[in-house]
């Protein structure tokens, strides 16, 4: 019996046919909890968005789109192309990973307010 892992209540998957694959959903289901295991203090709210589409220029590729919701009322944007869509995947969520690390560093590296400031 083949069972499809569920999703924790803070990812969203959707997207046209490609989203309902298996492969495709057992791999942003992994991604996404790596991606909460490495940030464990933060809630992340994820939704991931998986399309096929048809460029003139570029062909066939899919496209991941990933939108990360943060407590503080940040968001994190990410959307990648490729031709096959577990490089799509990997691809976005590197480039999430990486927007995270940077604004976790410029939240930690503001000056304190002076006292004569306040």
């Amino acid at each position: 019996m083949n069972v499809e892992p569920t999703s924790p209540p803070h990812i969203d998957i959707t997207g046209d046919t490609l989203a309902l694959d298996q492969r495709v959903r057992a791999q942003v289901l992994e991604e996404a909890t790596r991606l909460q295991g490495r940030r464990p203090e933060e809630h992340l709210g994820l939704r991931i968005r998986i399309m096929e589409e048809l460029d003139r220029v570029h062909g066939h590729r899919t496209r991941c789109e990933i939108v990360v919701s943060l407590r503080d009322r940040r968001q994190v944007v990410v959307r990648e192309a490729r031709k096959q869509s577990h490089e799509a995947i990997a691809q976005a969520f590197g480039t999430v990973q990486r927007q995270l690390r940077r604004l976790r560093h410029r939240t930690f590296e503001r000056p304190p307010l002076a006292a004569n400031d306040a």
